[in-house]
């Protein structure tokens, strides 16, 4: 019964909703009074002002007829009285300049009563709520909070990895001796110790220019030897990319690389070595001087020496770039050329070759044979000439290149 007493009960929001309906017929019924009062005094101020306006006209009214009576007797006595006449016209101008300005400030007067006498209404209901505005700015960041009470512990972990070991304890105190064992098997008879002994594979190896070479050492001994790659007759040692195992590798070769190289094997008993050799062709090579070189007619001339280089030794030849070389007058060793008496017709482009197995290579010198001025018509020494006379004085002269006359 109690339960059902308890459901029976009105709650709080219904009872507030209720008063707040009760509240809202009230104030609703409150304003209506309002505003019927403020309609009644509203019509009582506007027929008092509609009184005095009719009032206020009828005056100037009167007031006109009593200045102007009888419009017809004015043109009875017209003819009589023109400066009366035109006096009565300028009076009834301004009669109604001052009605209409009577009536204007009536106008004026009644709109501020009625402006004065409206009183201000009781607010109406809140509008509907606008549109969310955008997000303010963010605010500065807060004091730190009070720390809150520790939460309750978590599971238990994974076990961690065990400790360091600790140290060794203290050495306990010897045994007695054991009973005596079963004597084992015989054991092989051990390697007997041996002095190094170096065998080379292969002993000359010839390589052009750029490729590779390889040499193989194979070393034996009782204790194992100890072995190493050289170069003879040189300072600098080789490196360990170049020596692996008993291989010698020499990559892109050049003609430095050329020689004889040592490969040494040493133990407690001795030492032993083998000498290898490698060979390397060059490609020939070529140094000249251009030029151009200048000679006198008729002198014996040698061009700049060539001087050339490759393996095998290179063949040097020389040659006339625009015909043979001249016939009994020349003479030449393998990197000099030598003409003799030149002349002009030698003027020309000398080509110096040098070839080997690995190819052929040439450079080009210029020789320009100049011959020396001299006269074809040459002055005589001494000239008589007489006094205000004319003197012509014939001189010619010839050379390769052309001379200058002065």
């Amino acid at each position: 019964m109690t339960a059902q007493k308890e459901r029976k009960k009105p709650s709080f929001p219904l009872i507030l909703s209720v008063l707040s309906i009760v509240f809202y017929c009230a104030g609703f019924l409150r304003v209506e009074l309002d505003l019927n009062e403020q309609k009644k005094r509203i019509n009582a101020l506007e027929s008092i002002e509609e009184t005095k306006s009719r009032a206020s006209i009828l005056d100037l009214v009167t007031k006109s007829k009593e200045i102007n009576p009888d419009p017809h007797s004015n043109k009875r006595q017209r003819k009589r009285r023109n400066a009366d006449t035109i006096k009565n016209k300028t009076e009834i101008k301004n009669v109604q300049a001052t009605v209409l300005k009577i009536l204007s400030e009536l106008r004026q007067h009644h709109s501020l009563s009625q402006s004065s006498s409206c009183l201000l209404g009781v607010p109406g209901p809140p509008g509907p709520r606008g549109k969310e505005g955008s997000r303010g700015k963010r605010g500065q960041k807060g004091d730190q909070g009070i720390m809150g009470l520790p939460g309750k512990s978590g599971k238990q972990g994974i076990m961690g990895p065990s400790g360091p070991k600790g140290d060794v304890g203290l050495k306990g105190q010897k045994g007695d001796m054991g009973p005596a064992g079963m004597p084992g098997a015989k054991g092989e008879p051990g390697k007997s110790i041996s002095a190094p002994a170096v065998a080379v594979s292969p002993k000359t190896l010839t390589a052009n220019e750029g490729e590779s070479a390889l040499f193989q050492c194979s070393v034996s001994g009782n204790p194992k030897p100890v072995l190493k790659w050289s170069k003879l007759n040189s300072l600098s040692q080789m490196s360990p990319s170049v020596v692996s195992g008993g291989k010698l590798l020499l990559k892109n070769v050049a003609g430095n690389d050329a020689g004889k190289y040592n490969c040494s094997a040493v133990n407690i008993l001795g030492k032993a070595h083998a000498l290898v050799q490698l060979v390397v062709n060059v490609h020939p090579r070529v140094s000249l001087l251009p030029g151009p070189h200048c000679a006198i007619k008729g002198d014996n001339y040698t061009l700049p020496i060539c001087h050339v280089t490759g393996y095998p030794t290179p063949v040097v030849s020389w040659r006339k770039s625009s015909g043979q070389l001249p016939q009994g007058r020349v003479k030449y060793n393998n990197s000099a050329l030598q003409i003799l008496h030149v002349q002009k017709e030698d003027s020309d482009v000398y080509v110096c070759s040098a070839s080997n197995l690995l190819g052929r290579v040439e450079k080009k010198t210029l020789l320009v044979v100049a011959s020396l001025p001299r006269f074809i018509v040459k002055p005589p020494v001494k000239i008589v000439v007489k006094l205000r006379g004319t003197l012509r004085i014939n001189c010619r002269a010839s050379g390769d290149p052309k001379p200058v006359m002065r």
